[in-house]
């Protein structure tokens, strides 16, 4: 048996699942006073009793989507520096577009021109006093060529462990990709929340074996794989999309499609996202969290708001591609109608009673969201799901998320199959049980001695041995990714490549 955990903004679902891939039991929490740790340890107490036994349980996973609603809201984020490593000044300022409630964390920035070697020691007795003054509690150090030679950004982080070992810093080239600006972005976030991230997992960790759990504890990741609790800590910043890859994974699984438009409709907002061979498309474009652009892999979707914000002042968390005039539109659709939280008025809602909706479309009167609204809202829906069908075939439309009864039959028509699976209200609880582990190598690689094919081989056998390292069952690993980025505009044959490998999670 698996135990699945989802950590929401306002609630805690966990089910079990059973190694038939059948839930049998599920709770929900609401998080109160942001008690996350607390919500969890009940959502866990309240699951324990349909256990003979906890050795039963063969890993306990956990998406850690709040952590969009903890950077929204600034609750728990750690006062963190910036130290920026240039060979020259530069004109570009940190922090551009970061909104003013997440800025304020970031306490102290520095920049070190750095020549043929990097002339740390010269500035590193300033740069402690000025950190210690700070008070940080943890630290992004950005190299602006760190991906091709990590070199610089490596001495640094070594300097400040040896000198503050109990905080963590972030190096730019292990969160990835070229780009200097959305790298730098994601490692400050990447600080920002370590925090957090810490506090939470070391509560649940603590918790599950005070109560006799011996089992692994994962945590998602953006990409649908699985992390680590060490990784995690070392990285929150990577789990900050997994809701969105929990829950179509789930829906999925839950309707037992392997291909289909997944629609989730929860806390005033719906995602759709596509699933084909029960894999999801990863966006391309640049991805924007709170408004700030990023580097960071998410799955491909379209988001859609419902209402206005209930709290904080960042906007919607994440998104992909450059903001425009649609989005906005789409913003205001019931801007003069009071925001509402589906999951909060229909938590309780099952499948059996999709067809009786007249004490649900009460409650969304009261509230000022009327039947017309919904239906325009519920063309966008279908708008959207249009925009993801495969034009040689009609996938199927899978509706999850304790919203799912207010959209399902303003989505049903006469040449598409639409299904709310059982379970559709946990289905980020069921998707987290589903995560592969993964492994990747993202390395820099001088074309002397060795060919491309060698080298490609290369990084496919180390990201191999590095998921049968972190758990995955050897027969079950393939190489899922193989990218490759030539850097033309430097001398001789040099090339960065990127591999990723995916196993299913080995059983304790």
């Amino acid at each position: 048996m698996r135990i699945g955990i989802n950590v929401g903004s306002t609630q805690v679902d966990a089910v079990i699942l059973s190694k038939h891939g059948k839930v049998v039991a599920a709770s929900e929490t609401v998080i109160q006073d942001d008690e996350t740790v607390l919500a969890i340890k009940e959502a866990l107490v309240s699951l324990i009793r349909y256990l003979r036994d906890t050795d039963e349980v063969r890993g306990v996973f956990i998406g850690a989507t709040s952590e969009c609603q903890e950077v929204k809201l600034g609750k728990g984020l750690a006062k963190t520096g910036l130290i920026r490593l240039n060979r020259y000044q530069s004109q570009i300022q940190p922090l551009m577009k970061w909104p003013k409630a997440l800025s304020d964390h970031v306490v102290y920035t520095q920049s070190v021109e750095i020549g043929e070697e990097l002339d740390w020691f010269n500035y590193f007795q300033e740069s402690l006093a000025r950190l210690k003054e700070a008070e940080v509690e943890a630290i992004a150090v950005v190299g602006a060529f760190s991906p091709m030679d990590n070199c610089s950004e490596q001495l640094v982080k070594e300097s400040l462990n040896y000198h503050l070992p109990s905080i963590p810093v972030t190096m730019s080239h292990t969160i990835g990709s070229i780009g200097f600006l959305e790298r730098e972005n994601a490692a400050v976030l990447n600080a920002v929340l370590s925090k957090k991230m810490k506090n939470t997992l070391k509560g649940v960790k603590d918790f599950l074996s005070s109560l006799g759990f011996h089992c692994p504890l994962w945590v998602t990741r953006n990409d649908g794989c699985l992390m680590t609790i060490e990784e995690a800590i070392e990285f929150p910043v990577l789990t900050l999309g997994s809701g969105s890859a929990n829950s179509f994974r789930g829906g999925a699984f839950l309707a037992e499609e392997r291909s289909c438009i997944v629609v989730h409709v929860s806390e005033g907002i719906t995602k759709i996202g596509t699933m084909i061979q029960e894999r999801f498309e990863e966006s391309h474009s640049q991805t924007y969290v709170f408004g700030i652009p990023t580097n960071l892999r998410m799955p491909h979707s379209i988001v859609l708001p419902l209402g206005e914000e209930k709290q904080g002042a960042l906007g919607h968390d994440i998104r992909h591609g450059n903001p425009s005039e649609k989005t906005k539109r789409e913003e205001v659709l019931i801007s003069e109608r009071k925001g509402i939280s589906l999951a909060e008025r229909h938590a309780g809602s099952s499948a059996s009673n999709l067809e009786d909706q007249q004490e649900m479309w009460s409650t969304l009167k009261q509230s000022g969201l009327d039947r017309e609204a919904m239906t325009q809202y519920a063309e966008r829906v279908n708008d959207s799901i249009e925009e993801l069908q495969i034009y040689d075939q009609e996938l199927p439309i899978v509706v999850v998320g304790s919203g799912a009864p207010c959209m399902m039959q303003r989505l049903q028509s006469q040449t598409r199959e639409v299904v709310a699976p059982f379970g559709y209200q946990r289905c980020h609880a069921v998707g987290a049980c589903l995560g592969m582990v993964s492994a990747e190598v993202d390395q820099v690689y001088h074309l002397k001695d060795q060919t491309k094919a060698e080298v490609i081989e290369e990084a496919k056998e180390k990201a191999i041995k590095e998921a049968e390292r972190k758990g995955a069952f050897p027969d079950t690993i393939s190489i899922e990714q193989v990218e490759e980025y030539p850097f033309d505009y430097l001398q001789g044959e040099v090339i960065r490549i990127r591999v990723k490998a995916v196993g299913q999670v080995k059983d304790s």
